[in-house]
Parts: C-alpha cells; structure tokens; sequence
C-alpha cells in the first residue's frame, strides 16, 4: 500500500508586489516518488480556474445605451472606458455576491482614478491608482453606477443585462490567482531518498493571499475526489468489502474461539497418544496448536508418526502447528 503519511505544507517565502500584488512559495511533501507532478499539476489548474473573486460585470455611464460613443470633455472614449473597468482589482472581506459602486465627477479636469469609486464598507481596491478616465474640460460631469460580482474564472460579457436601459455589460474576470509554478524535486523520508518533494509558486492580485488560495484550492480537489469515491458503483464496492471484512473478522473470532474451547479427548488421537499430551499440559486444542514441532517431538514417547498423526488431524481442522 502506498505510503502518504508525513506529508507536511510549509511556506518558504512571502512578498508584496507592485500593485497590491502578492506572492508566495510553498514546500508541499514528501510524497512518493511520481505523486508530485500529480500533486502539483492539479493544483495549478484549480488554482488557476476555480478560486473565486470580485471583477465588474455591468455598468451605467451618464444614461448612455451603449459603449460606442464618446463623451465631451473625457479623453477616453466609453469603450476605453469600459474596458479599463475590466482591471480595477478588488479585496472583499464581505459574503455578498454583488455589490454596488458608485463614481460622480463635477467640476474638475485630471485623472478619474480606482480610488475615486465610493465603495461599500466590505469593499476595498488594490490598484487605487489605476487611471479609468481622463476629464478634459471642468464643466463636464462624469457619473457612473458599476455592478461588481463574485464569481469564477471568466464570464463574456452578458448581452441580456441591455434590457436594462443603460446597462453596458462587461467582460469579467474573477480569478485572483494571476500565477502558478512549480519544481518537483528529490526529498528524504526517514532512510529513503526516492521522494518528490513540490516548489508551488503562487501570485495573486491581492484579492485574496497566496496561502488561502491554496488552501481553497486543496478543498476543492478534496470535494471533488470524495464526490468520485462516493459515486454509486464504487460506493457499493467499498460496502461490499466492508462486508466482508467484517465477517472475515468474526469467522476468525469465532475459530478462535472454537479452537480454544476445544478439548483434545475430542480430536480422535489414540489413547496413548493423547495421554503423553496430557501429561505435559496439553488439555486442548488451542493448547496443542500453540506448540511446535519441536516442542512436540521433546515429549517422550512422541516420535515422527504421532506428530504426522497430530498435523493430520489438525490439518482437516484448519489448524497449522507453529
């Protein structure tokens, strides 16, 4: 049976990165020898698919109806715009699976930066300083209403939502998991050195820390596997050996049993023969199975016919000398 016992998780080091960015590397082992490419591949592909996060999903921009336009006194056109919104990052300590983020500009010119969006009190930006829009002109007036949502991977933007008037959907991308490495290579276990230990590599943008995607990552592949080992067929398959072990366990208490409670006057030795075992303690059967054959050629007057006779007769009662 393979071994996976001893397998540890440490992390190795630790940064912040420009941007609110953060970055990590884990030690993952020892595992046997072949179990860290394994390891480490399925753990980079949920890493990078399945870990949840916050992006825009729609937005509202001074009552326009769509994003092919421009608006005087904005530099960018709302096509920029929109697709600029698809790179504001955000960290929510919250629960919630949307919220509401509101942007009014009125009276001056310069950069319209991340920071500048009102937020929930469960909502922060990472890249606060990253540049949505630039107003040329201090009479114009710039409002926006933006929908972020929690979600998985990539979603394409959602035409539906133009139903809504002014509603401009956008593409989202939820991932905060921005990359994944990995190195496999030789470790020790006690006197053993055909080990791999794995080198993980994890970058995010801040929305959530290396380490806690990882341990997203780990439940996730955890849930799944259980899911599998669950299904019908090997369900019944894993009760059906249980069954059995089960009874192979109570057959065998129950020879135990059988074997200790037998007495020797019933196995059908000769007179004799059951005599001399009695003589030296020898009262039952579970006495006589404990006893080799040496032990039994030392009692005087057993010679190689008697103990012939004795496995025989044990051996037709399933029972073995030692």
């Amino acid at each position: 049976m393979i071994d996976f016992t001893g397998v540890e998780i440490s992390k190795e080091r630790e940064e912040k990165r420009p941007n609110g960015k953060e970055y990590a590397e884990f030690a993952l082992g020892p595992v046997p020898q072949g179990y860290g490419y394994t390891l480490a591949n399925s753990l980079r592909r949920v890493l990078l698919s399945s870990i949840p996060g916050y992006s825009i999903t729609g937005v509202r921009i001074n009552d326009l109806t769509h994003e092919f336009t421009t608006i005087p006194g904005i530099k960018e056109n709302v096509l920029d715009i929109v697709l600029r919104l698809k790179k504001i990052r955000f960290k929510v300590k919250g629960q919630e699976d949307m919220y509401i983020l509101m942007l009014e500009v009125n009276g001056k010119t310069g950069e319209i930066k991340a920071k500048d969006i009102t937020l929930p009190g469960e909502v922060e930006v990472i890249n606060k300083d990253y540049v949505i829009a630039t107003v040329t002109d201090k009479s114009t007036s710039f409002t926006m209403e933006a929908t972020l949502e929690r979600g998985i991977g990539y979603k394409p933007a959602d035409d539906s939502l133009r139903d809504e008037i002014g509603r401009i959907p956008v593409d989202a991308v939820f991932s905060p998991v921005t990359l994944v490495s990995f190195e496999v290579v030789p470790a020790r276990k006690g006197g053993k050195a055909d080990y791999d230990k794995v080198i993980m590599k994890v970058e995010t943008d801040g929305g959530v820390t290396p380490e806690d995607a990882l341990v997203e990552a780990l439940g996730i592949l955890s849930d799944f596997y259980k899911v599998l080992v669950d299904t019908p067929v090997l369900k019944a398959k894993k009760s059906q050996e249980e069954s059995e072990k089960v009874k192979a366990k109570k057959s065998k208490a129950n020879t135990t049993e059988k074997i200790s409670e037998t007495k020797i006057e019933t196995l059908g030795f000769s007179a004799g023969l059951e005599n001399k075992l009695k003589e030296v303690g020898v009262k039952t059967l579970a006495d006589l199975a404990g006893m080799t054959r040496e032990q039994i050629l030392a009692i005087p007057g057993v010679g190689n016919k008697a103990l012939e006779n004795i496995e025989k007769i044990l051996s037709k009662l399933g029972v073995e000398l030692k």
